[in-house]
C-alpha cells in the first residue's frame, strides 16, 4: 500500500501542532515541579449564579464546622467538670490545650466530613489521602520555590499593613486600632509557659489555618469564582473572626498576601512560614516585652 505523501501546508501543521503540544506538556511538568495546582481553575461548565452559591456554601461549610467544633469543646469541657471538677480554662496550660484541640478539631470537621458522602465516598483510602493533600496545599513537602514568596510576603505583610493601618486612622479612632490584640490567655503566665504558648500560636495556629482559609477554603472558591473574588472573601472572613477592628485589619492583609502565595507556590508552606512570623511578633509583644 503506498503511503499518501503529505503536501507541504500540511507537514506545517502537524510540525506546529507537535510543538504546541510539547510545550504544553514541558509546561505542565514546569508547573508541576514547583507545586503550583494547575486543577484549582475556576469551573467554567457551570452558570455564574450556581458557582457563587457553591461558593458561599463552602464559606458556610467553614463556619458551621468551627461552630460545631467551639460546641463540641465546651460540651466537653462542662462535663469535665461536673464529673472531674477540674476546670480547665482556669490554668494557662489548660487554655492552651484547649485552644489546640478548638484548632485541630475545626481542621477536621472542615475536611474530613466531605469525604463521607457523594462520591468522595467512593474514593479508595489512598486517593482520599492523595485529594485532602491537593486541596489543603498540603501536597508536597516545602522546597526552594516557598523560599522568596515567604520573603516577599513577609515584607508586603508589614509594608502594606503599614499603609493600611496609617490611612485607616484617619477614619476610626485610635483608641480602636491601638487596643491590644486579645490572644485568648488570661492569668498570669510566667516564663514556663512561654513554651506552650509559642508552641501553640507559631505552629499548631498557623498550620491549621493555613489549611483551613489559604488551603481548603480558597481552593473551593477558587474554583468557582477565580482567584481574585476568592482571595477576597476567604479574607474577609479569616478578618471576621478574629473579631478585633485592629486585628481585622491586619489579618485580611495577611490573608490577601497568604492567598497569593499559595497561588504563586501551589501549596501553604510559603504562607504557614509567614503566619508564623506574624503570630510570634505578636506573642513577643503580647507576653514576653511585659515580663522584661
Amino acid at each position: 500500500m503506498v503511503k499518501k505523501k503529505l503536501s507541504y501546508d500540511d507537514r506545517m501543521r502537524r510540525k506546529v501542532a507537535e510543538i504546541k503540544q510539547r510545550q504544553q506538556s514541558e509546561k505542565m511538568s514546569a508547573q508541576n515541579a514547583i507545586g503550583v495546582n494547575v486543577e484549582a481553575r475556576i469551573d467554567d461548565h457551570a452558570t455564574m449564579g450556581w458557582r457563587i452559591l457553591r461558593a458561599m456554601s463552602w464559606c458556610l461549610w467553614v463556619v458551621v464546622a468551627w461552630i460545631l467544633a467551639a460546641f463540641l469543646i465546651a460540651f466537653v469541657t462542662v462535663l469535665i467538670v461536673r464529673y472531674a471538677g477540674v476546670d480547665l480554662l482556669d490554668s494557662i496550660g489548660g487554655q492552651i490545650a484547649v485552644q489546640a484541640i478548638l484548632s485541630v478539631l475545626i481542621l477536621a470537621f472542615v475536611v474530613k466530613p466531605i469525604y463521607w458522602v457523594g462520591k468522595n465516598r467512593k474514593l479508595s483510602k489512598a486517593k482520599r489521602r492523595a485529594d485532602q493533600m491537593k486541596v489543603t496545599g498540603f501536597n508536597r513537602l516545602p522546597n526552594s520555590s516557598d523560599l522568596m514568596p515567604f520573603v516577599y510576603g513577609v515584607l508586603a505583610y508589614y509594608d502594606i499593613g503599614l499603609v493600611v493601618m496609617t490611612v485607616m486612622g484617619f477614619f476610626v479612632p485610635e483608641s480602636y486600632l491601638t487596643q491590644p490584640q486579645n490572644l485568648g490567655i488570661s492569668g498570669n503566665v510566667v516564663w514556663l509557659d512561654l513554651i506552650s504558648i509559642f508552641v501553640l500560636y507559631c505552629v499548631i495556629t498557623p498550620v491549621c489555618e493555613e489549611l483551613i482559609f489559604r488551603g481548603f477554603l480558597q481552593y473551593k472558591v477558587e474554583h468557582n469564582l477565580g482567584f481574585w473574588p476568592a482571595a477576597i472573601i476567604v479574607s474577609v472572613l479569616f478578618a471576621v473572626a478574629h473579631g478585633q477592628l485592629n486585628a481585622a485589619i491586619t489579618t485580611f492583609v495577611l490573608s490577601m498576601v497568604a492567598c497569593y502565595q499559595r497561588r504563586k507556590t501551589g501549596a501553604v508552606w510559603s504562607g504557614i512560614g509567614l503566619h508564623a512570623v506574624v503570630n510570634t511578633v505578636a506573642t513577643i509583644l503580647v507576653f514576653v516585652v511585659p515580663m522584661l
